[in-house]
């Protein structure tokens, strides 16, 4: 079977000029730091559709409150706080948030780096802008998942 993909950032621009409703939500940042971890916390609000970056290393997620719809390598998982899960290296997930959601990713950091894009580097590759169509079907039509 052939894997068709969507270009995310063609699809966002179709969605902000064909659909009124659509809008770019700003999703709060907060980075902690303790000795050899990194912590980034991120507050999404309910409705929200966020495709996250490409993981490079292993990770613990922490999901505070809320909750959401994940695909996670192409399966649906209903995730709802209080919540704690690790994610493999190279996991991408695409999430429909159902309930505001305070969402953590606790991350191995030996070199006690500070530096953030330095971190951003050595942890996310925000290149990958194709994901599987059937993925965005999945969250945006729940029906389809039966078939």
């Amino acid at each position: 079977m052939t894997e068709i993909l969507v270009d995310v950032p063609k699809m966002e621009e179709y969605l902000n000029e064909n659909s009124p409703q659509t809008q770019t939500v700003e999703c709060p940042l907060e980075e902690h730091f303790a000795p050899d971890i990194y912590v980034r916390q991120v507050t999404m609000p309910a409705g929200t559709f966020v495709l996250g970056a490409t993981h490079l290393t292993e990770h613990l997620n922490v999901v505070i409150s809320g909750s959401a719809r994940v695909v996670i390598d192409g399966e649906i998982v209903e995730i709802k706080a209080p919540c704690t899960f690790k994610s493999e290296a190279g996991v991408q997930k695409i999430l429909h948030i159902t309930e505001d959601c305070i969402w953590q990713t606790v991350h191995p950091n030996p070199e006690n780096i500070t530096d953030t894009k330095v971190l951003e580097d050595k942890l996310v590759d925000y290149t990958n802008s194709r994901i599987p169509l059937e993925s965005v079907n999945k969250l945006l039509c729940p029906s389809s998942e039966q078939q």
